[in-house]
């Protein structure tokens, strides 16, 4: 981006990301630099602990652990992930709205003036070079320009049409929804069982056949009744 018109310190990184593999070490998602990237904060995937992600930064002074679960999930679909960085140094990280691991203490936060920083995308850091990269996708990212709360973060995740999983929708409804969507799951397993049996082609273009026989045939019947 360009240079941030606005002083920084406190802040939150968020992202929705999905990437390509759980193997790659230390491609960055979002990151917080000077032009030059000497300095940053960065959402890290992988680069001490594999499969791990954390608040890389420059020369890791301000990155600890989460002693988090290793990511499983963030190949197959798109996975939240967000950083808080207070005022007073601590630093949390979240994962689909809740939070990862366990915070820390650092010796930060990193102060940028106005226009010493700059937001990167898909690089821990520049010069975008070798491991710095990110193989993956990044459908959404925001920069906040203070710690957002446990609630404020879940509330983010939650109202974002990006990534809800349906393990995360069964939990936010009743036990008596939960178990009505399992009666229809069912019910639609049944009738496509059913469906199958009676040997209908899942052929596209056979489908969209039929449906342009039946629209040419109500043509021909409304022409029909005008002609009378």
């Amino acid at each position: 981006t360009a240079s941030l018109a606005k002083p920084i310190s406190e802040k939150t990184l968020e992202a929705w990301v999905e990437i390509a593999s759980l193997d790659q070490r230390g491609g960055g998602v979002m990151s917080l630099q000077t032009p030059d990237g000497m300095l940053f904060d960065s959402i890290v995937f992988g680069e001490q602990q594999p499969s791990q992600w954390l608040a890389g930064s420059n020369n890791f002074s301000r990155t600890k652990s989460f002693s988090a679960p290793a990511e499983t999930e963030a190949t197959a679909r798109a996975v939240h992930i967000a950083i808080s960085y207070y005022a007073d140094g601590r630093i949390a990280a979240y994962r689909d709205g809740k939070p990862y691991g366990k915070p820390y203490q650092s010796n930060g936060p990193l102060k940028f003036a106005v226009g010493e920083a700059i937001v990167s995308f898909g690089v821990r850091h520049l010069p975008a070079v070798g491991n710095r990269l990110l193989s993956g996708k990044i459908y959404q990212a925001r920069l906040y320009d203070r710690a957002l709360t446990d609630e404020e973060i879940e509330a983010s995740f939650l109202t974002s049409h990006i990534s809800l999983s349906q393990s995360r929708l069964m939990e936010s409804i009743t036990s008596e929804e939960r178990e009505e969507v399992r009666r229809l799951e069912s019910e639609m397993h049944s009738l496509q069982s059913d469906i199958d049996a009676l040997g209908f082609s899942r052929d596209t273009s056979v489908e969209q056949a039929v449906w342009a026989d039946l629209a040419r045939a109500f043509f021909t019947f409304q022409e029909f009744i005008y002609v009378r």
